[in-house]
């Protein structure tokens, strides 16, 4: 995997001009934590601490989408692809980057957590992450672990099985 640069804006910037960004999809690293530059393809702005979707309407390279009906879910499952957390605010239509690997400090969570739980999208492919799935016998993939406790609404982890950290 090659790593692109930052281009000519910063982490948590966005802009509408794709030539603002390298390629969606590329990654960087600084200071041990990954990034990704996407697109979003969603009908929603996206915020920090969101955890996002891989866009599923019309996939391309780095399109996520923090709209519940327009992500990729397991078919098993009934969750969605976690491509990563929001780092900054883009808007719907624009470029930025999103955290997909590292230490995160900001990850949204509806349900309260506990230090070391695995974090997962809790199985109705809204933004609502938990440690429990929603049905006793579905399973789902982890895409953090969580270094703390967290009583439901902002936690922090280690960001392990994003789909745009590979």
């Amino acid at each position: 995997m090659s790593y692109a640069d930052i281009g000519n804006l910063g982490l948590t910037e966005s802009s509408t001009n794709a030539g603002d960004f390298p390629d969606a999809g590329n990654c960087i690293i600084q200071e041990g934590k990954k990034y990704c530059s996407i697109y979003n393809a969603g009908a929603a702005a996206i915020a920090a601490g969101d955890v996002l979707g891989l866009f599923l309407t019309t996939p391309a390279s780095g399109h996520v989408s923090g709209t519940a009906t327009t992500v990729v879910e397991c078919t098993l499952s009934g969750t969605m692809v976690v491509a990563g957390v929001g780092i900054g605010a883009i808007a719907a239509g624009s470029y930025g980057y999103i955290q997909v690997g590292g230490h995160c400090t900001n990850i949204t969570t509806t349900n309260a957590v506990s230090e070391g739980d695995a974090l997962i999208c809790n199985g109705d492919a809204t933004p609502d992450f938990t440690a429990a799935p929603a049905v006793a016998t579905e399973e789902h993939m982890p895409f953090a672990f969580a270094d703390a406790d967290d009583d439901g609404t902002v936690g922090s982890g280690f960001l392990t099985g994003c789909a745009l950290s590979i």
